[in-house]
């Protein structure tokens, strides 16, 4: 260090100690004053960890979604193809069914086993 910025450093130092001294006596602080602010920082800091989002069961449900929808495509191909394979008339036995009672009371189960 040249001896320019030693004198500087110590005329700092030198201002320093002097407001140091200076300085007021500490308020005194309450215990519980201690804990708000301590509860204040904690709080504070795990908000800046938190990653905002809305989790809530929509996100899931839409999560599980797209995870099973390969799978449920899947499984309405095969339905599909067993429907048009192995039981020809289904649709036209269902169709029978709902055009030739209109204003009656269709039951499900007669649909699905007939």
């Amino acid at each position: 260090m040249k001896k320019r910025d030693q004198a500087a450093l110590e005329r700092v130092m030198q201002k320093l100690a002097t407001a140091a001294s200076r300085r007021p006596e500490e308020p005194a602080l309450s215990e519980a004053w201690r804990r708000r602010v301590m509860k204040d920082v904690r709080i504070a800091a795990a908000r800046k960890t938190i990653i905002p989002i809305e989790n809530n069961g929509a996100n899931a449900f839409a999560g599980l979604l797209f995870r099973f929808a390969g799978a449920g495509a899947l499984i309405a191909v095969f339905l599909l193809i067993y429907v048009t394979q192995f039981s020809p008339d289904v649709f036209g036995e269902t169709a029978r069914l709902v055009f030739e009672g209109v204003l009656q009371v269709l039951p499900v189960e007669h649909i699905l086993w007939s």
